[in-house]
């Protein structure tokens, strides 16, 4: 089993915490939508063709987040195409445990999940994480 500091080492390489991450050509017209509709929920998806652009999408919102005076340790990347990771629900919360236990302990922060798909009951984490909030 991982342990929540590797959890974290992982999560690191591309997470903003420390670091910015390459964010591929800005776009800004989908960046703007995205923003606009996270104005009145807190929940998005994004859904489109593979190799398409939707991981910098969201790694373009995640900085927008920064920008407009966001932490970095506020937002939480998550993505589920890193081989380093199991794709189930289980690895999710405990990604989630290890985020809040050494990073941001508390519940006001930004989760994406990148690659959700391969990942078996993840409606069900954004379901509880919505609750909570």
């Amino acid at each position: 089993m991982i342990s929540d500091e590797e959890f974290i080492s992982i999560l690191s390489d591309y997470n903003f915490w420390g670091k910015k991450p390459y964010t591929g050509i800005l776009r800004e017209f989908y960046i703007n939508k995205i923003l606009k509709i996270l104005n009145g929920i807190n929940i998005v998806t994004e859904s489109g063709l593979r190799r398409s652009g939707k991981s910098f999408i969201s790694l373009q919102v995640a900085s927008s987040f920064i920008q407009n005076g966001y932490n970095p340790e506020d937002i939480l990347i998550i993505n589920f195409d890193d081989e380093r990771l199991d794709n189930n629900i289980k690895t999710l919360d405990n990604i989630y445990n290890a985020y809040k236990k050494l990073i941001k302990k508390t519940d006001n922060n930004v989760i994406i999940i990148d690659e959700a798909q391969e990942v078996s009951g993840w409606e069900k984490f954004v379901r509880t994480y919505q609750k909570k909030k």
